[in-house]
């Protein structure tokens, strides 16, 4: 039996077990009843109806209105003409061979994510002893694989260190798991957050037929999990 802190019994008396909430009323609750010492992080889980989830093959990076308060430590590898204006962007690693050597030698991995144009990308596919298990490999699907500099990547660059960048992949049990924001959020971001979520998994097809979402929750960090109105 888990032993309840006082703080958990606070929360667990201001719960419903079996109440089905909207979201702006599970936000102001899970907001009021946060006890951690640190900001915590707005999750949401969402329950994918897929009979056969093995044929179900989902990866897809989507950019949010709002930050969702996710942070990247940043590897842009990119020719040495662009470097500087991407330095001006605040991110401290940017190169090319000289990171590349040095993830091949010592099996430096002190990044979250790599974005790489396609002359990098090339160099970087015989690392994959060392950035695959680590899931680190850049990749169309993750939109971190750039066509040098363009206005385009620039943009998608600039999303990512306001922390917009959303990885739609479910685990194996059909089960999305994403940080749709922060507890200093304003719920108003959040709410908007979610909603262009469940918009964009509206317009994904399974054997010719809509994506069926079976149920949804939201929780922020160490709190309990609330259902919301589909």
């Amino acid at each position: 039996m888990i032993k309840l802190t006082k703080n958990l019994k606070k929360i667990i008396e201001n719960y419903k077990k079996n109440k089905i909430y909207n979201l702006k009323e599970s936000l102001e609750i899970i907001k009021k009843y946060s006890f951690t010492k640190f900001i915590p992080t707005i999750n949401l889980t969402i329950n994918l109806d897929i009979k056969n989830i093995k044929n179900f093959n989902l990866k897809k990076t989507i950019y949010l209105p709002h930050s969702n308060g996710k942070k990247y430590n940043l590897l842009v590898l990119i020719d040495k003409y662009y470097r500087k204006k991407i330095l001006n962007m605040g991110i401290k690693l940017v190169g090319g061979m000289n990171y590349i050597n040095k993830i091949e030698k010592y099996k430096w991995t002190k990044f979250d994510l790599i974005i790489s144009n396609k002359y990098y990308m090339e160099k970087l596919l015989k690392l994959g002893r060392i950035l695959g298990v680590k899931n680190l490999m850049p990749s169309y699907e993750e939109d971190t694989i750039i066509d040098n500099y363009s206005k385009k990547s620039l943009k998608m660059i600039k999303k990512i260190i306001l922390g917009k960048r959303l990885l739609i992949k479910p685990d194996k049990y059909g089960i999305l798991h994403l940080i749709v924001g922060k507890n200093n959020i304003i719920n108003e971001k959040i709410i908007k957050n979610i909603s262009f979520i469940i918009k964009y998994l509206k317009t994904i097809k399974f054997n010719g037929k809509n994506l069926y979402i079976d149920s949804i929750y939201i929780n922020s960090t160490m709190s309990p999990s609330l259902k919301l109105k589909l």
